[in-house]
């Protein structure tokens, strides 16, 4: 089955505010299952950020780093 819906989400020194917005998408599963989430990793980011993605990127198969 192809996924029909592609989430894109740009993460750059935004540690402080990335967990309530991957946490967010994570609940519209509940009503939308279709679709996978594209993390757009900047490598230069300085804080907790990548941490942050790589936990939610471990826990859900269907949510990749791209750097």
């Amino acid at each position: 089955m192809t996924t029909l819906i592609n989430v894109a989400v740009t993460a750059y020194n935004n540690g402080e505010h990335i967990r309530e917005c991957l946490n967010s998408i994570v609940l519209q599963r509940e009503t939308c299952e279709d679709f996978e989430v594209t993390i757009g990793y900047d490598v230069s980011s300085e804080d907790d950020t990548l941490t942050i993605c790589k936990e939610f990127e471990n826990n859900y198969n269907y949510i990749k780093i791209v750097y």
